[in-house]
């Protein structure tokens, strides 16, 4: 992983936010672009400990500099001494957040965007609504959304929830390498919700075992098929796992999308208190 994008408005968990992007930088060795974005009209300005922004010159830039002050204060309260081995670059703009940031991914080449999550009334709203939900469907990198109700703490299990799709084997390679960065258990886990489908989810969960084999010589990784309702499952593996992320991988119709139909899914969604890392097809 080469750059992490942070995404800040200074909400109520935006110091977690900042957190747990923090540690991700230091631990997968990645430069972290510390980012604001604010509704008045403004140029982007971005600064470096090796090239401070100037505005000695710059009629009208006014509004940029007290933001950029204002980003690297709050970076400076809730990063301390972490940011001395961080290659940090701050980074604020004016206009719409969602053409900025696509502007970004073209500049910087993104691997990754860490952002929060808001409270809201509905599931919709609340987890994939809003700029997070527009973000999920246009992002060409993944995506870390940190729930309202998360504290920061070290990543040391990591969840993936599989359908055995194609483009799992992709969200797997890179959650390995998070693992490996981050001294971390993987566990893949299915849930078949038709008892019949049991011998076809030990099959394909063994196919991707024998896949890992060698990747997985210090057994990192945990491979585990249940039955029952998807929802429920998932809720008691997290907990059994004492996971610290829940993964998934996005489908125009998949397992997850099955999840968000039904009710339990959004009683499951609504008590989230971990980070949900969202890899897209």
């Amino acid at each position: 992983m080469e750059s992490i994008l942070c995404l800040t408005d200074y909400k109520s968990n935006s110091d977690q936010t900042f957190r747990f992007a923090l540690y991700l930088a230091s631990r997968l060795s990645a430069k972290l672009f510390f980012v604001h974005i604010f509704e008045s009209s403004g140029e982007a300005v971005e600064e470096s400990k090796e090239k401070p922004a100037s505005f000695s010159v710059e009629a009208g830039k006014e509004p940029q500099a007290l933001e950029l002050q204002r980003l690297k204060q709050f970076a400076s309260d809730y990063g301390g001494d972490q940011l001395d081995g961080i290659d940090i670059r701050y980074l604020v703009a004016g206009g719409s957040r969602r053409e900025r940031i696509s502007e970004l991914f073209l500049q910087y080449d993104l691997d990754l965007i860490v952002m929060g999550m808001r409270n809201r009334t509905g599931i919709t709203d609340r987890l994939f609504g809003d700029l997070a939900r527009k973000m999920i469907d246009k992002a060409p990198c993944p995506l870390l959304l940190i729930p309202p109700e998360a504290s920061f703490r070290e990543i040391r299990h990591i969840v993936y929830a599989t359908d055995f799709g194609y483009h799992n084997l992709n969200a797997i390679e890179a959650l390995l390498r998070w693992s490996e960065g981050l001294d971390a258990h993987l566990h893949l886990v299915h849930v078949s919700e038709d008892p019949e489908d049991n011998q076809w989810a030990e099959t394909q969960m063994e196919k991707i075992k024998r896949t890992f084999e060698e990747e997985n010589e210090e057994n990192r990784m945990h491979f585990t098929v249940l039955e029952g309702e998807v929802q429920e499952g998932i809720e008691n593996f997290i907990e059994t796992a004492q996971s610290d992320v829940l993964a998934l991988t996005t489908h125009t119709r998949g397992y997850w999308e099955k999840m968000m139909a039904s009710s339990l899914a959004k009683d499951l969604a609504e008590e989230v208190e971990i980070p949900l890392l969202v890899f897209r097809e």
